[in-house]
């Protein structure tokens, strides 16, 4: 009997001690869901903590582009109901943020992030956490884990503003015109010049502008 009671007492050793090299303490694991100011607007944060060491987080900033990383964490104790949460990043989408005002081209650059970070936890309750101010509560199913996230995120922009292209005003308050030969403008120099080559006329100047002659 007093074996059996032995064998008993390593195999719980044994079995906290698994425990006990688990990536993080139990409070932590699951899925959360969170909001915090941002610029424009309020952003979502979800991020779900795996008994393995990974973690899956998604953040949606005011103008709903999703930002999503992934990879391992750890979670060191450092104070009463306050942790140390490492994450060591192995991936993340998008790889591109665009942006594509109208009649212009899309305009790309990369998108890259730091692979590591850290958060202060202050584990508020069973159900609710704070880091950095923003609060995180348990959610079964966090809607923003499942949305898909492209490589690409194209964001739409207003098209700039052209520059408004006045005339010179010369002393005594009299403009002067541009002077664009062949639009149609002052002189037509241009048309002038294909007006003469096809009817072999003459060209003059008159009044600082060219002139056809005809033979």
């Amino acid at each position: 009997m007093r074996i059996s009671i032995v064998a008993l007492v390593v195999s719980l050793l044994v079995a906290t001690s698994g425990v006990a090299q688990q990536p993080g303490p139990m409070p932590l694991l699951g899925a959360w869901s969170g909001t915090a100011a941002g610029q424009g607007g309020m952003d979502r944060l979800a991020t779900q903590f795996n008994p393995d060491g990974t973690f899956l987080f998604a953040h949606q900033l005011p103008n709903g582009s999703v930002e999503r990383r992934w990879g391992q964490y750890r979670v060191t104790p450092n104070g009463p109901n306050q942790m140390r949460v490492d994450f060591q990043i192995a991936g993340w989408l998008p790889h591109q943020i665009c942006a594509q005002a109208p009649g212009f081209p899309v305009n790309c650059r990369p998108y890259n992030v730091p692979t590591n970070s850290t958060w202060n936890v202050i584990q508020q309750s069973p159900g609710m956490f704070q880091f950095d101010g923003v609060s995180m509560a348990r959610d079964s199913m966090p809607g923003l884990l499942q949305q898909a996230v492209p490589d690409r995120v194209v964001n739409a922009v207003p098209a700039p503003v052209a520059p408004v292209m006045r005339q010179p005003v010369v002393p005594g308050g009299q403009s002067t015109p541009f002077n664009r030969p062949g639009l149609g403008n002052n002189c037509d120099d241009l048309q002038q010049q294909r007006i003469c080559s096809i009817n072999n006329g003459n060209l003059v100047t008159s009044g600082g502008c060219l002139k056809c002659i005809g033979p």
